[in-house]
């Protein structure tokens, strides 16, 4: 703008050092008088005068580019933090104190995963209507503003100071940083939502020494979110082992290997997501406990006398244990009793007796009962033929 300025005022030095000696040349001639100035003369004047005027013009420029640029906002916001998160929102805090000749702050966003997605941006002005969480954000030494409308993942946030300027590009213009280069002097932070709470969680393996889940409902695009579950035994009554994964991926699970895991016990686990803000762990709410148990040790049929005898070890936690009989491995089981004992005698299948000569398949299902649900741990089948 200062160069533009600069070449117009020389012009017009120009131009009216020529109407000057025009109009001495036109004078000269109407009194027929020769005229004094020579060629020499001419230059010179037209070279002085052109070099005064363009001082002045310079002088004038620069006085006028001072004031242009004193205009524009100058110093950032500064201590930009985030003081408050819900499941779709960030509550930021930061102070105007060095901030001056603003009339409106720009709030650039866009997921922190995504630098080429869309950002999205708002500007808090003056003038914002009570009740948005925008009003008096100029004015005031501090901000408060709720950034809200958020998915589950992590933001990149970038805070400018700006003002009114109907010749901008858009109307707008923005702090300068040190340099005078305008724009780039903002406050910039990552922010993350609250995590919303897993949906569902499943073992996928439990038995001696090692442990193995599946968590819904825990954000798995974004790096910077992971989970962390607690292990509870049923037969102890308390919390026992606590593992976390820090990039959460589905197909990998949550996986804890811990001599706290051994066989014939019910267990029960919740879990909570978790995203990273720098070192710090900002947690959801903890899911609901699912319970499983782990896996039950071999159980020992024996017949005599066209009877199974069934015997087997004590599932720590268990309510009760039910004892099923088929003529097929796979499939046709009929319930023969639910006991507490650790020991039974099976007489007939199908409400006959049992066969000399034919193959049973015995199994027991140990129970825990929780709140109204029922959950179960089942042996492996065994063959038994009877004699």
């Amino acid at each position: 703008m200062k160069k533009r300025v600069v070449r117009w005022m020389l012009s017009a030095a120009i131009a009216v050092g020529i109407s000057v000696l025009s109009g001495m040349t036109v004078q000269a001639s109407k009194m027929s008088l020769t005229p004094s100035l020579s060629a020499d003369d001419i230059s010179r004047f037209l070279r002085d005068a052109a070099s005064q005027m363009a001082a002045e013009a310079e002088t004038e420029a620069n006085q006028k580019y001072t004031e242009y640029l004193s205009s524009f906002p100058t110093g950032k916001v500064e201590n930009l933090q985030v003081i408050d998160r819900n499941v779709d929102s960030v509550t930021l805090f930061w102070s105007n104190e060095k901030v001056h000749n603003a009339e409106f702050f720009k709030v650039d966003y866009w997921m922190y995963s995504n630098a080429t997605g869309t950002k999205q941006t708002v500007y808090l002005t003056k003038n914002a209507s009570a009740g948005t969480g925008k009003s008096q954000v100029i004015d005031n030494p501090t901000s408060v503003f709720e950034l809200s409308g958020l998915n589950q993942g992590t933001y990149t946030v970038q805070i400018t100071a700006g003002n009114y300027d109907s010749s901008a590009p858009d109307g707008r213009r923005y702090e300068k940083d040190a340099l005078g280069k305008v724009g780039s002097n903002y406050a910039s932070i990552t922010v993350a939502p609250e995590p919303s709470a897993p949906t569902e969680v499943n073992f996928r393996t439990l038995e001696s020494g090692y442990c193995s889940l599946t968590v819904d409902g825990v954000n798995t695009c974004d790096d910077t979110y992971g989970v962390e579950a607690v292990l509870y035994d049923c037969y102890k009554q308390k919390e026992v082992a606590t593992f976390r994964v820090d990039k959460y991926q589905r197909a990998s699970g949550v996986n804890l290997k811990s001599d706290q895991v051994v066989n014939n016990r019910f267990y029960g686990v919740k879990t909570r997501a978790y995203v990273l803000d720098g070192t710090t762990r900002i947690y959801s709410d903890w899911s609901d406990m699912s319970y499983a148990g782990s896996k039950m040790n071999s159980i020992a049929p024996s017949q005599k006398n066209k009877q199974i005898t069934l015997k087997w070890k004590a599932v720590k936690g268990a309510t009760n244990y039910s004892i099923y009989i088929s003529k097929s491995k796979n499939r046709g089981y009929k319930k023969v009793v639910t006991t507490q004992n650790l020991s039974q005698k099976i007489k007939k299948y199908n409400g006959k007796a049992l066969k000399s000569d034919t193959s049973y398949y015995v199994k027991v299902v140990a129970n825990y009962h929780k709140g109204g649900d029922i959950y179960k741990v089942s042996s492996v089948a065994k063959r038994v033929t009877i004699g």
